[in-house]
């Protein structure tokens, strides 16, 4: 996962926002209170008449209807919906918070917290990381899933993207949207039972040890781009994905140009393993293998991020291996990721100039799969809202092939599915859901020791399910009553 970290970052101020959650007793109290405090949380003094009045409900996420229902209620100019969190704002503070946190709880909300003197020229949308405090950056309205709803100190502002500048994740606010959900039983779509035995035995083949063993022997190699230990590691791969039946194995160079350090030529692995029905339809697996941590030039094991990806990246071009697909699937380990997205970029770009980004039905990408904080697994599933139906293929292979508790969430940053996204192309990242917390992100001390196997296993499960659908297998429906080229899954997902 790409760092996230800027020059612009600034201590906060220290000031204290004013909030109180309350759950459904002694509302009557909060809201007295909440209706005759208008003052601004900064300054103490009266808020200004354009600044806005805000609560966040915390709602049954998963489903809409609990959101809609309060999104609809009277005096909510705008809101934001942020898994657990929805945050309802009134313009120039025409309704209290109180008076919208009183409307909220009667309407069904299971708790609210009050914010009142919302600046609403100074909200952001955050990325976090676990290297990074939010409330550094301004009051915390809402949080879900890796975002963060923020009031900003004076001095910051979001930031476009660019080469090396990929965080902090700092988005302009924009009223009205998802930024998390969970997926919910009524989201699932309608599979083919006939073909769900048959995928379940195959996805039984995916090996956890051999991944755990994969993920050791990258991690033992300092895979900084700019150091030398990378090559080592690149020429490891080519070799692992040259031995698998029917892939062939390409490398494509790129320039990551200077910063403190050097530049440097860096470069992609790429295994194609081509169709046997439908060999113009591709599909992209991929995950960069490239590290970085505290001191990259002394040591960066990148165990969780990303020889967790890469190896799974690799795990599934093994079981397509043995089970060849109907249409094609290129198995790509980036890198430059670290340093800005470099290797998808360069890989997007050159799909470009080809002419050949329409060939690409869709993009899984896996970024940190395997560190857990609790025994509840829970994946992180990444796209843009135009991406929804690709997103749905993975959170309907996780209802019906794994034990995954599943997160949506909804705009990008900082790994090797947005380059897909930025071009339209269909794409998800894949990434656990516990990665704010793990305390070896970006360190020398992520190592093999730290993860969860068994996360990697079921997340594992979630793409390969998705792709036997989707991308086909001769192997499908092949037994003692049908034959291989009869009515064999094809690219129409149920």
């Amino acid at each position: 996962m790409a760092p996230t970290i800027e020059s612009t970052r600034r201590p906060f101020d220290g000031t204290s926002p004013w909030l109180l959650a309350v759950a459904m007793t002694g509302v009557a109290a909060f809201f007295a209170g909440a209706a005759v405090c208008g003052a601004s949380a900064v300054s103490g003094r009266p808020a200004p008449p354009r600044w806005d009045e805000c609560v966040v409900a915390t709602i049954a996420s998963g489903e809409e209807a609990p959101a809609e229902h309060l999104r609809a209620l009277g005096g909510v100019d705008y809101w934001v919906e942020a898994d657990h969190d929805l945050l309802l704002c009134s313009r120039g503070g025409v309704l209290t918070a109180g008076e919208l946190g009183a409307a909220a709880t009667a309407a069904g909300a299971l708790a609210v917290t009050g914010y009142s003197g919302v600046d609403p020229d100074r909200l952001a949308f955050l990325k976090v990381t676990p290297e990074l405090d939010a409330e550094q950056f301004g009051r915390v309205l809402a949080r879900g899933g890796r975002w963060v709803v923020v009031a900003l100190v004076p001095g910051l502002a979001p930031t476009p993207r660019g080469r090396d500048r990929v965080g902090p994740a700092l988005f302009p606010f924009e009223p009205n949207r998802v930024l998390a959900r969970r997926w919910s039983p009524s989201q699932h779509g309608v599979g083919e039972a006939l073909s769900e035995p048959q995928i379940a035995s195959m996805l039984d083949e995916i090996d956890r040890d051999r991944w755990f063993a994969d993920v050791s022997t990258l991690a033992a190699w300092n895979r900084w781009t700019r150091g030398t230990q990378v090559l080592s590691a690149r020429d490891w791969l080519v070799a692992q994905f040259a031995a698998l039946d029917g892939v062939s194995v390409t490398t494509a160079d790129f320039w990551v140009p200077p910063n403190s350090y050097p530049g440097v030529w860096a470069y992609n692995v790429i295994a194609t393993l081509p169709g046997t029905v439908r060999p113009e339809d591709w599909y992209v697996v991929g995950g960069h293998y490239d590290s970085t941590s505290n001191d990259p030039s002394v040591a960066a094991p990148g165990a969780d991020d990303n020889a967790s990806g890469c190896a799974g990246t690799l795990e599934l071009a093994r079981l397509f291996a043995a089970h060849p697909p109907d249409a094609t699937i290129l198995f790509i380990c980036f890198s430059g990721e670290e340093q800005g997205l470099y290797g998808s970029e360069d890989y997007v770009a050159d799909l470009v100039a080809a002419g050949d980004l329409a060939q690409v039905q869709g993009a899984f990408v896996l970024d940190m799969i395997a560190f857990t904080a609790s025994v509840q697994l829970d994946c992180i599933l990444e796209t843009e809202s135009f991406a929804q139906p690709w997103l749905d293929h993975f959170a309907d292979a996780a209802a019906d092939f794994t034990t995954l508790g599943i997160v949506m969430e909804y705009g990008v940053c900082c790994s090797d599915h947005a380059p897909f996204l930025w071009q339209s192309s269909p794409a998800v990242l894949a990434i656990e859901a516990d990665y704010p917390s793990n305390p070896n992100y970006h360190t020398m001390n992520d190592l093999p020791g730290y993860l969860s196997p068994l996360l990697a296993e079921q997340i594992l499960r979630m793409g390969g399910g998705a792709l036997l659908r989707l991308a086909g297998s001769t192997t499908i429906f092949v037994d003692g009553f049908e034959s291989a080229g009869a009515e064999r899954w094809s690219s129409s997902v149920p």
